[in-house]
């Protein structure tokens, strides 16, 4: 019975993964849980790695035990269930020279995570938490949907003048008692900041160090300092701290709301980020539908729309299976096997 149950999950798994991402064909899926009990074929993340064919899908099971810190040494996209338990952590990520066109989604990074360098790198990154760093390298690399917590480390990217840069969609939430920066150092022009929301448990935290000739637009900045930038081009952002209006200096832009409350449904109470806030913007916003692109201000705003209707929880764009019965629990020889599969919905 348990060989049944495992060519079934791998099998539904596989299926699942073909169908939201269409055309994009994978060498092959591969499981992988290290919890006691679950079906699948690693129960070690680097040896699974290590294992995999360039183009391999690895779909990580939820676990309440962290994965541990990894190299990835080819093109791979690695996929776990989202944070919202913590699930599926992984504690630091490093990506070397041969890792190009890779992607991550629905993680748990309690540490750092530093991509390659190269003139063709391709990273993408979409739906995870990062507690430490993600440093860039190379070009090519897009970050959208992700939760940045910034406890002990002093910033959330570091761009290092890398080219084509997107990140657009994510929530910069600064929780430090000493100053720290949530973007530093980038020159190129070709980097889009967009649609972002930036938060802190102190009006006193500045968000960019050092980013110079951006696109830096739709952002919230709440109660935060939008300090940092140069030669920049500022358009349709929300400054509510009463200070730092956009455009200053040599930056340019229009249309920015200073001074102005976003009005998010529902803060808490406070200035940093929940999971059980709701960062959707009020009717009354003044940035409602006032993006660039006529759509709101903030991370449900833009094609990259924040994916969660309500909660925070990093489900990855696949549907997941949470349950799996098989209904004749015996099976002859030649017969059918019978099975209940419930899975959620992909956004």
């Amino acid at each position: 019975m348990k060989k049944i149950i495992i060519i079934i999950a791998i099998a539904v798994i596989t299926f699942l993964s073909q169908t939201q991402f269409g055309s994009i064909c994978y060498a092959k899926t591969i499981t992988l849980s290290n919890s006691t009990g679950d079906i699948a074929m690693y129960n070690n993340l680097q040896t699974a790695i290590n294992s995999a064919d360039a183009g391999d899908l690895i779909y990580i099971f939820p676990s309440p035990t962290n994965y541990g810190s990894i190299t990835i040494n080819k093109k791979l996209t690695l996929i776990g269930a989202g944070y919202y338990s913590k699930i599926s952590s992984i504690t630091n990520i490093n990506f070397d020279a041969n890792s190009s066109n890779s992607q991550l989604y629905g993680l748990n990074i309690t540490g750092n995570c530093t991509l390659s360098s190269g003139t063709d790198s391709n990273y993408v990154i979409n739906r995870c938490l990062i507690y430490g760093t993600l440093t860039l390298k190379g070009e090519n690399v897009i970050i959208n949907n992700c939760l940045f917590q910034t406890y002990q480390h002093g910033t959330g990217i570091i761009i290092n003048n890398a080219e084509n840069i997107i990140i657009s969609n994510n929530i910069f939430n600064t929780q430090l008692s000493s100053a720290g920066y949530q973007i530093s150092t980038s020159n190129k022009y070709s980097v889009l900041i967009e649609n972002n929301i930036f938060l802190a448990s102190s009006a006193s935290q500045i968000m960019f160090s050092s980013v110079a000739n951006a696109e830096i637009n739709n952002n919230i900045f709440y109660k935060v300092k939008p300090l940092g930038l140069s030669n920049c081009s500022v358009n349709n952002n929300i400054v509510f701290n009463g200070t730092d209006a956009l455009p200053y200096g040599d930056n340019s832009g229009e249309n920015n709301i200073n001074a102005k409350d976003p009005e998010f449904v529902d803060m808490q109470g406070l200035t940093y980020f929940t999971f059980t806030g709701d960062y959707h913007l009020k009717d009354s916003s003044p940035g409602k539908n006032a993006g660039l692109d006529s759509t709101d201000i903030g991370i449900y705003g833009s094609a990259e729309f924040w994916p969660e209707d309500t909660g925070y929880t990093g489900k990855p764009p696949l549907p997941i299976i949470n349950k799996m019965n098989v209904l004749n629990k015996v099976v002859g020889e030649d017969s059918k096997v019978r099975v209940k599969v419930q899975a959620i919905k992909a956004k």
